[in-house]
């Protein structure tokens, strides 16, 4: 089955900013997105909005109004950072909603046709402060007893601390839950961000985020028990801090392997730009050494800068990642980057490990991933529309092998270089499935157009062109092939 349009779907619910900032799929492939949406152009106006597509990418008129369910809850700045599916179906989102004063934690739970489910909360909607100002929610997770988890930063007058927050299945804040519900932890003297949050099988809690060390920032994770009490036997007093690059290190999500090793991934400056970062750690929040180089991965996904905002463990053990990049060719992409269970690239993916997609003709800034059944992968983020930006979706195959990036889940494809390392006689094969006007173009990894093999309108079939790669330098070349609206790009490296 192909997805949307060229293995995208790109939705417009306003006239302004908006962008998909969490995605889950649910068991009956449905795919569910959660994120923000500008009231029209009114500056700092933004709703909740939640979408819901079928598995081929059409939004599905039997949720909400035509797929898409939008919740003003204030005349400020609202947002839904994460979503969930329970099991009984009904959906679950986290954010925080303006009060009129300042910002506070709000989870709102939606039946199965995007109603509102008004056993929960009021309304459907819970709306409470957990700090002093400035509470930001990000994250939420469900508990295998119903209950829901939300964290995210939160303001105590000087700056900001871990926030974490435990509701009944009702909506009301579970009381037995650190103080009336509410955990909030000082990890640094300076602003601790808590992004993420999860449950270990034992029942403790992982948050995760970035703080200082001294003047060093540092990805930084803290383990409670369940209760909300810290778990001492993790870290120094439940804390664990890693600084990577000593510029800028952002932890963003935690995960937890079934072996029980944990992993955060964010961002850290390396040099001059940003790259994806991943640290494992062992069950006592020590660094895992088995990983990556004394348990850290830094990988530099495009040319510039790259960010990382999610991070998923496949039923194989291979991590996903997902953020956006910079490539030389289209500007920001949507980036998936999956790693072997040691931390090294998984050479089968995309190109040498990465996968950058471009959405459309402008900026695409990549945010959320979740895996199908079908281990197809599954992406929300912004692309750059008419009048702002919209919310996209793309969907990726996960099982191609080879140079090329997986591209787009569609009848269209480039599907081979060879030999590669190229010479005189490489052949590069496509595939278009009806008449469209095609280019296939090669460039050098700074961006220069250095050959173009294809310029023309041609029918449905499978095709080769010769690359001919005399008279170039040593490196690495991108090639660009576009049919339509499709665009998909692959690597290969020249080799006299």
């Amino acid at each position: 089955m192909s997805f949307g349009s060229g293995g995208t779907a790109v939705t417009s619910t306003s006239i302004g900013y908006e962008s998909g900032y969490s995605i889950a799929v649910q068991p009956d492939g449905k795919i569910v997105v959660s994120g923000e949406s500008q009231n029209g152009t009114v500056a700092g106006d933004y709703n909740i909005v939640v979408l819901r597509y079928n598995a081929d990418g059409s939004l599905d008129g039997g949720f909400g109004n035509g797929g898409v369910v939008i919740r003003a809850v204030s005349s400020g700045w609202d947002l839904s950072g994460s979503v969930l599916i329970q099991p009984d179906g009904k959906i679950v989102v986290g954010g925080n909603a303006w009060t009129g004063s300042t910002y506070d934690f709000i989870a709102l739970r939606y039946n199965a046709d995007g109603t509102p489910d008004n056993s929960f909360g009021s309304g459907g909607m819970a709306f409470f402060p957990v700090g002093g100002s400035q509470d930001n929610a990000w994250d939420c997770t469900l508990q295998s007893n119903g209950k829901i988890l939300l964290t995210g930063p939160v303001h105590n007058g000087n700056n900001y601390d871990f926030g974490l927050a435990r509701l009944n299945p009702d909506g009301s804040l579970d009381g037995g839950f650190g103080s009336g519900g509410r955990v909030i932890t000082q990890m640094g003297a300076a602003d601790d961000l808590s992004w993420s949050c999860t449950v270990q099988s034992d029942g403790n809690i992982l948050v995760a985020g970035r703080s200082v060390v001294g003047a060093v920032p540092a990805f930084a994770l803290m383990r409670y028990l369940p209760n909300g009490a810290p778990d001492n036997s993790f870290g120094a007093d439940g804390k664990v801090f890693t600084p990577i690059g000593g510029v800028s290190d952002r932890g963003r999500v935690v995960v937890v392997q079934p072996d029980g090793k944990i992993l955060l991934g964010g961002t850290s400056t390396i040099g001059s730009s940003d790259d994806f970062a991943i640290v494992r750690y062992n069950t006592n929040g020590s660094l895992d050494y088995t990983f990556g180089v004394n348990g850290i991965v830094t990988m530099a996904v495009g040319t510039g800068e790259d960010i990382l905002w999610d991070v998923l463990l496949q039923s194989d053990g291979k991590i996903l990642a997902s953020g956006y990049g910079i490539s030389p060719v289209s500007g920001y992409d949507f980036a998936v980057v999956r790693y072997n269970t040691n931390g090294s690239l998984d050479q089968t993916f995309g190109v040498n490990g990465i996968a950058l997609t471009p959405v459309g003709a402008g900026s695409d800034f990549g945010i959320a991933v979740a895996l199908q059944s079908d281990g197809k992968i599954v992406m929300t983020g912004a692309t750059v529309g008419v009048a702002g930006y919209d919310i996209a979706v793309a969907r990726l195959k996960s099982t191609l092998s080879g140079t090329f990036s997986p591209g787009a889940d569609e009848e269209f494809a480039l599907l081979d270089c060879h030999p590669n390392p190229f010479n005189a006689t490489t052949q590069v094969s496509f595939r278009i499935p009806h008449s469209e006007f095609v280019t296939l173009d090669v460039y050098d990894f700074s961006g220069r157009k250095v050959a173009t093999l294809v310029n023309e309108i041609l029918g449905s079939g499978n095709y080769e062109r010769t690359f001919d790669a005399n008279g170039l330098a040593n490196g690495v070349y991108l090639f660009r092939f576009q049919a339509g609206v499709f665009e998909q790009t692959g690597k290969a490296i020249s080799v006299k």
